[in-house]
């Protein structure tokens, strides 16, 4: 997995709001703060928040990298998809661009494709999410928590080579790596709320 650090080539192309965006992800990254990228709302990011790193939503909303887009997939596919892909694949995204990691879902064939494609240029972790709201489903749901989690604290091998802060300003050292997302506090809990109680 490659850390980066550095503005895109392009920095200098975008508006002010844009570039400013682009300098605040990569003050996290500079403090060594992992940035972990997601475009869908079924992500519990308080798994993200409990190891220090920084959830963060990916541009996926504005019209003007469909053409870019359409140069590589089909001109049918949902408009959706062709911005985000779009967006991901020409640097114009601060946050995609520094992303350490993105999570992806499910929730159509389109976006299974885009995230293959992505999976050429960025590391990103595919949640499966079920079709239905049902007790199958919820079951299916929390396995599919479990290897995010895992994946997640892969994500951390920041802690093996430095000691990183989190954006409450406590140092995590290397030795609680263990603990992986679980080190959101001194006693080792992860936020209270939907993650506690789906493991």
């Amino acid at each position: 997995m490659n850390i980066i650090k550095e503005l895109p080539e392009i920095f200098e192309e975008f508006a002010e709001q844009k570039k400013q965006s682009f300098l605040i992800v990569k003050e996290c990254k500079d403090r060594h703060i992992p940035v972990i990228g997601a475009y869908c709302s079924y992500f519990p990011r308080e798994l993200a928040t409990a190891m220090g790193a920084v959830p963060i939503g990916l541009c996926s909303s504005s019209e003007e990298t469909v053409k870019i887009a359409e140069t590589v997939l089909p001109k049918n596919v949902c408009p959706l998809i062709k911005s985000s892909y779009g967006f991901a694949v020409s640097d114009r995204c601060p946050y995609f661009h520094f992303s350490d990691l993105v999570v992806g879902e499910t929730t159509c064939d389109g976006k299974k494709k885009m995230y293959e494609m992505m999976a050429e240029f960025k590391d990103v972790f595919i949640m499966e999410l079920p079709n239905i709201q049902s007790e199958k489903g919820l079951k299916l749901w929390r396995e599919g928590i479990i290897p995010l989690k895992v994946s997640l604290h892969l994500c951390s091998h920041w802690a093996h080579a430095f000691q990183f802060q989190g954006l409450s300003g406590r140092k995590v050292p290397a030795r609680d790596n263990g603990r992986g997302c679980q080190a959101g506090d001194s006693s080792g809990e992860p936020p209270a709320g939907g993650v506690k109680e789906a493991l």
